[in-house]
């Protein structure tokens, strides 16, 4: 692959309709999160590992967004369609009346809210292949949309390895510098899980010894200062 630092200005031929992974980049299917994506060989830092238009596109107003996505989805094909009902839903309770689960309108809300990607403040899109891009608080890639071409470009933050699952960002700069509770807990809210990555295990575990040392250090000093008491009396 080639250094693409420019994505505004590339020439990328793209079968909008079936997009294809350049060799490099792979889906496989985790242990436990699903599908993913996955680097095949080393890819240098600021590559453009793939670029993809979107399967379904929706424009947000004050209309239901189950409505919305059963609207786009109707003008959809049948491959773009397929796709769609193959991603993951994370709000999977909204689609369990009873013990069997339907393909109602909650479905199509629970499969957006858990794939879409922003495009602009007013839109946003359901992606083939970048829609299955896990999350981590350390990202190894970024996404850049191109309002005149309408692709998203995926490039690689750092350098990858072969065999790396490629990471991107749930939640926009702001929530990224919280810690970690808070950053799970918002997690949690709308995917429903809890962040394992490197940087989340770590911060927990410094947090986790400091509270213990502190507690630990209260103690100390209680059994002291009740001696002591003893002593006087």
């Amino acid at each position: 692959m080639v250094y693409l630092p420019q994505f505004f200005n590339l020439s990328i031929p793209v079968n909008k309709a079936h997009p294809i992974l350049p060799p490099e980049v792979e889906i496989r299917q985790t242990a436990t999160k699903g599908y993913s994506l996955f680097a095949v060989s080393d890819i240098p830092a600021g590559t453009l590992l793939f670029a993809e238009s979107p399967l379904v596109t929706i424009n947000h107003d004050d209309t239901s967004l189950h409505v919305l996505v059963q609207k786009s989805l109707s003008a959809a094909d049948p491959h773009s369609i397929r796709s769609f009902y193959n991603l993951h839903n994370a709000h999977h309770r909204w689609t369990y009346s009873s013990r069997t689960p339907t393909h109602g309108p909650a479905i199509e809300a629970g499969i957006w809210l858990t794939n879409c990607l922003l495009l602009s403040t007013s839109t946003s899109a359901i992606f083939n292949a970048m829609s299955r891009i896990n999350h981590s608080c350390i990202p190894n890639v970024e996404l850049e949309w191109s309002e005149d071409r309408e692709l998203m470009g995926v490039f690689a933050k750092r350098d990858l390895a072969a065999g790396d699952e490629i990471f991107r960002s749930y939640f926009e700069e702001e929530v990224g510098h919280r810690l970690v509770e808070v950053r799970r807990e918002y997690l949690k809210g709308g995917w429903a899980f809890e962040c394992g990555c490197k940087r989340c295990v770590n911060e927990a575990t410094y947090w986790s010894e400091k509270n213990k040392a502190s507690a630990s250090g209260e103690n100390r000093v209680g059994i002291e200062s009740g001696s002591r008491v003893q002593i006087s009396i």
